[in-house]
């Protein structure tokens, strides 16, 4: 056994171990890219980065032995600077977006790829269910707003966007009829209590999100009926009133309480009674000093991060912080709120999220994704409701969720225009048809982790590095598919890579 510090921590390990597997016994979390197992990557990614003696000497610790002694700083701000700059490298040649284009222009960040490949297989109850997850008042929003979603869709560039609206609008509609909100959400009950002040999209959409996260929730309505600017601004033609009305009792039976006919003019009368209160009342001229608080040009100042007030467990959103004109702007702030009272009330402390945004595809680019996408099969949802999700062209990265990159570089605040060129990689996408492989080698790192595979399983012909310095990328010799080299251990490869520059889709096929 041999002894070392860590961050000032004594660690026994055995002799022949990595500064990476003494700091993982010791509870040390040190990042990694290329690292897999107790397998040493060919190539070093330079993410697990640490310092050695005090000095500006830094190592890969996942290749580094530990030695008898060593004094190891795996968590001072030039550590953390190193492994930035690393992360900051790789993004700059990253070609490929963490959301498709469609969901990030969505107001409520829409997963729209998904609600399509739930369609394409037939289930029209998990495309609701994926709906359900960003955007409350889907049907309501699918009469009422403008779709900006489909201006930013890919398809624009071949033929014509996909029909995003109609489709989540006529999803929310068959699910009215046909089941209510709490089949599609689990509910952990939570012994806190959170006021509401207005119910227009703002407020009805904070109200939702918190009760999906347990927390028992009131909404106060000065007017007879929830819905605020939804009832007042839409006349009943561009907006069913049935529709609303039901949306909102699906909000109900998660447990939502409306106390209608309640005008609150100050927090005051409430303060002492809740947990924490959000503020989703619309301010008119004639009433901008109603509660209370701290008030700028556009309405209640608020913290841009977490849309906290100057005063503790108050937020504001909604036409109450600035004036927002599209009822799903205001409900996708209704969400952030929700996810910031949650936050401030559990004690978390949320990374801002990161997103790679790969931005205007080049016609030969365009083409390669709609190669990828063949449409070979039609949906097995109704076509009253499907808008065709064969079309869709699936731009978002399939490893959105569990991307070490995108993890990492909002852990570390990372620039993913930092050492951009302004050359960026071609964004590319290839099909293989037999296995389904789909492989976008712009998003690769080359950290090696598929050729490692490859050549601990001793598959032929495997995978291998060709290039030399910036321009290396993993590639199939001989001029073999990159699926066939992979032979048997694909699975393993694909589920291993970290970026999503590898993943399978699903054939459909016609019914």
């Amino acid at each position: 056994m041999i002894t070392i510090t860590i961050d000032g921590k004594t660690v026994n390990i055995e002799e022949g171990a990595t500064i990476l597997d003494a700091a993982r016994s010791a509870g040390i979390d040190i990042p990694v890219m290329c690292h897999r197992d107790k397998n040493i990557s060919p190539v070093s990614c330079f993410v697990c980065a640490v310092r050695i003696g005090g000095n500006d000497n830094f190592v890969p610790s996942c290749a580094t032995k530990a030695r008898n002694g060593m004094a190891v700083d795996a968590s001072s701000e030039c550590v953390r600077d190193c492994r930035r700059r690393a992360l900051e490298l790789m993004l700059s040649e990253h070609a490929g977006d963490c959301a498709a284009p469609c969901s990030r222009i969505c107001p409520c960040g829409l997963n729209i790829p998904e609600v399509m490949r739930n369609l394409l297989s037939g289930d029209v109850d998990a495309a609701y269910k994926t709906i359900m997850l960003n955007m409350p008042l889907p049907a309501t929003l699918g009469y009422i707003c403008p779709a900006p979603c489909q201006k930013g869709c890919r398809r624009t560039a071949i033929d014509t966007p996909m029909s995003i609206q109609l489709t989540h609008r006529a999803i929310a509609e068959q699910a009215i009829n046909s089941s209510s909100v709490k089949k599609h959400v689990d509910t952990a009950p939570k012994s806190k209590n959170i006021a509401v002040i207005g119910s227009g999209p703002a407020g009805l959409s904070s109200a939702y999100f918190l009760a999906v996260s347990g927390y028992s929730c009131t909404v106060f309505e000065s007017q007879s009926r929830a819905g605020g600017t939804l009832r007042t601004q839409f006349d009943k033609p561009a907006l069913p009133e049935k529709v609303l009305d039901a949306e909102i009792e699906l909000i109900e039976a998660l447990g939502v309480k409306f106390a209608l006919g309640q005008k609150i003019n100050s927090i005051d009368n409430i303060y002492g009674d809740y947990d924490a209160i959000i503020i989703a009342a619309g301010l008119q001229d004639n009433n901008r000093r109603r509660f209370g608080l701290e008030y700028g040009s556009h309405g209640i100042n608020v913290c841009r991060d977490t849309l906290m007030t100057s005063r503790p467990n108050v937020f504001a959103c909604g036409s109450a912080a600035r004036p927002i004109r599209m009822a799903a702007r205001a409900a996708g702030q209704g969400r952030q709120t929700a996810i910031s009272v949650d936050n401030y009330l559990s004690g978390k402390s949320a990374h801002k999220p990161f997103f790679m945004n790969t931005g205007h595809l080049s016609a030969a680019e365009a083409e390669s994704l709609a190669e990828s996408i063949p449409h070979t099969g039609k949906s097995k949802a109704p076509l009253s409701i499907t808008g065709d999700p064969g079309r869709c062209l699936q731009c978002d990265c399939k490893k959105k969720s569990s991307c070490a990159l995108r993890d990492y570089a909002a852990q570390y605040g990372a620039h993913h225009l930092r050492y951009a060129t302004g050359h960026r990689r071609q964004y590319t996408r290839h099909l293989y048809n037999d296995s389904g492989l789909v492989h976008e080698p712009g998003k690769c790192t080359a950290c090696g982790r598929c050729v490692n595979i490859t050549m601990v399983k001793g598959i032929t012909p495997g995978l291998s590095f060709t290039g030399r310095g910036p321009d290396v990328y993993v590639s199939a010799p001989f001029g073999a598919d990159i699926d066939k080299a992979m032979g048997a251990a694909l699975d393993e490869c694909v589920k291993s890579c970290p970026t999503g520059a590898l993943w399978i889709r699903k054939q459909v096929v016609d019914a």
